[in-house]
């Protein structure tokens, strides 16, 4: 084992919602030929791109700027004949899911020519997978990321890398400057307006992998007293460290987030009650996440210590949140399992209770919808009759939803 690898054990904090850890450096790569353009799947907010480890693929990637390097499914890893070095303890998330050092294995990603990276180490992903409904085999981020200056376009599912020794900026968006910590990750400058008399400067983490709007760290939101001033938040379900311990936290909103000069109005946002890992950071106040991302057109650009923003038609949508009160995850059966519900939500008006499974809704089975499908029909205010699978026996309930905040 290195030096290097032996000082990242001390500092991997690796939840599913937040993955950040971090790494070694990688060597630079060659000058692009051309723009490389990568098509992705948007799953839950989350890009995943197709890649291959060694020969075995194509599988499935996150691309997270709240990662630093390259992880793999210990399964995939396994069968993909990746070898393995030390036992790696994982802190701050959890409190030690199993995973190892990679001592050989690298992956490419699909559309990316003549370019890989050594894989860091291997973990269970599987559970994510279940949680936004998807396979998932590993997850990359600054590493990769910073060889490149890397342009998302949300709209059209693309990212377009760029040769970052001679891409030049013609267009008409807004620059912000990025600040880039030992982990990996870059905050950027924003304004948070958290009520009509209080208006923030902060300093906003900013995680591709993070599929909500905004999260503010704990001392932060303590430090400001948001929850005693907030008048209707909801418990923050589905968010779980990598040792399966249950994150703390309330979901609100607060008046506006201002990116520069643009303004992101009435967001859904995650006030964070943790005690460790990077949501109880004191550095920065908050992370941003993908659900206001993804109303830009975004360039990242590590050479230039900037992030650049061009605005889409999407940025005056309103943010809706989930109006069911369930949190779901994939099943082994034919549908989707209840893993959490809200309090005083349609779920629990509709006397469904965690554990269950949902097989059916106005008859279709649930079986030939996704999970990403069912939480946008959560998203609105429609009735719908709900199949309910409870160990032998099945029941269809009234499932009125309505707005939770």
């Amino acid at each position: 084992m290195t030096a290097d690898k032996r000082t990242a054990l001390g500092c991997i904090a690796i939840a599913f919602l937040l993955a950040s850890v971090c790494a070694w450096s990688q060597d630079a790569p060659k000058a692009l030929p051309k723009d490389a353009v990568i098509p992705f799947d948007l799953v839950n907010n989350k890009i995943l791109v197709q890649a291959f480890v060694g020969k075995t693929g194509p599988l499935w990637f996150i691309v997270d700027s709240g990662d630093k390097y390259a992880m793999v499914d210990i399964e995939t890893a396994k069968s993909a004949g990746v070898e393995f070095g030390e036992d790696m303890p994982m802190h701050g998330g959890g409190s030690g899911a199993p995973a190892r050092m990679v001592s050989s294995g690298s992956f490419r990603i699909v559309g990316l020519d003549n370019f890989t990276q050594p894989l860091f180490a291997a973990m269970p992903l599987a559970q994510l997978g279940r949680g936004i409904g998807h396979s998932i085999d590993g997850i990359i981020g600054y590493n990769f990321l910073s060889q490149f200056v890397t342009e998302i376009d949300y709209q059209k599912k693309q990212l377009i890398l760029h040769d970052k020794g001679s891409f030049q900026y013609r267009g008409k968006g807004e620059s912000l400057p990025i600040q880039v910590n030992q982990f990996g990750h870059f905050s950027i400058p924003a304004k948070v307006k958290l009520d009509a008399s209080r208006i923030r400067d902060v300093s906003l983490i900013v995680d591709l992998g993070h599929p909500g709007a905004l999260t503010l760290h704990t001392s932060f939101v303590n430090h400001e007293r948001l929850l005693e001033a907030q008048a209707k938040t909801i418990a923050w379900l589905g968010a779980h460290g990598a040792g399966g311990e249950k994150l703390g936290g309330r979901v609100g909103r607060i008046p506006e987030v201002d990116l520069g000069s643009f303004k992101v109005n009435d967001p859904v946002i995650t006030f964070a009650q943790v005690e460790d890992g990077p949501l109880a950071s004191t550095q920065t106040q908050g992370t941003l996440g993908a659900d206001i991302l993804k109303r830009f057109r975004l360039f990242l650009d590590y050479g230039h210590q900037r992030l650049i923003l061009e605005p889409t038609s999407e940025l005056a949508e309103p943010f809706e949140y989930d109006m069911s009160g369930l949190h779901l995850m994939e099943s082994d059966h034919t549908g989707f399992e209840v893993d959490e519900i809200s309090d005083h939500s349609a779920a629990e008006d509709a006397g469904i209770r965690a554990g269950d499974i949902l097989v059916a809704i106005d008859g279709k089975p649930a079986k030939d919808l996704t999970l990403g499908e069912v939480k946008e029909m959560f998203r609105q205010e429609k009735q719908y009759v709900v199949t309910v699978e409870r160990g032998q026996t099945r029941k269809d309930v009234q499932l009125k939803l309505r707005r939770l905040i």
